[in-house]
C-alpha cells in the first residue's frame, strides 16, 4: 500500500505501522505486505493562506472544487515561484519534466502572456483531473 501525504502529515504513517505491528501479532499479514509512504513538499495555500489545507476553507483544491474556481484560484497566484500554489503544485504533478519546470519557474517570475497561458493550460489539466474522479 502507498500513501501520499503531505510532510505534515508524517504522523499518519507511524500510527499505521504501529496499528500493522498490533494486528500482525493476533493476525499475521503475509509476509509481502508493505505499508510506505512518499512525502510531497508543502504547497502554500490560495488566498495567502499558510499551507493547502481541507480544515482552512479556501486554502485549497479538491475534487470538489467547481471548475471555475480552478480556473480562478490557479489564475490569482502571485508570480512568485516561492508563493505561487499554482507553480508548486506544476512541480507535484507528472504532467511536467525537469526542464519544463525550470522553464516554468522563469516564466512564473515573468508574470507575462506565456505564464498565464501555462497556468490556465495547468488550470485546464486540473479540471479535466477532477472531472474523471467519481462521484
Amino acid at each position: 500500500m502507498l500513501v501520499m501525504l503531505g510532510v505534515d502529515e508524517h504522523r499518519y504513517v507511524r500510527f499505521a505501522q504501529q496499528a500493522r505491528a498490533r494486528l500482525d501479532e493476533h493476525v499475521p499479514l503475509r509476509s509481502a505486505f508493505a505499508l510506505t509512504a512518499t512525502y510531497t513538499r508543502m504547497v502554500s495555500g490560495f488566498g495567502g493562506h499558510p499551507k493547502f489545507s481541507k480544515s482552512i476553507p479556501g486554502s485549497a483544491l479538491d475534487v470538489a472544487t467547481p471548475p471555475e474556481a480552478v480556473v480562478e484560484l490557479l489564475a490569482a497566484e502571485p508570480p512568485l515561484p516561492e508563493e505561487s500554489s499554482a507553480y508548486q503544485l506544476m512541480c507535484q504533478m507528472p504532467r511536467y519534466d525537469a526542464a519544463a519546470l525550470v522553464e516554468l519557474h522563469a516564466l512564473c517570475r515573468e508574470a507575462g502572456p506565456m505564464w498565464r497561458r501555462a497556468v490556465a493550460d495547468f488550470a485546464d489539466y486540473v479540471v479535466d483531473l477532477i472531472s474523471r474522479w467519481p462521484r
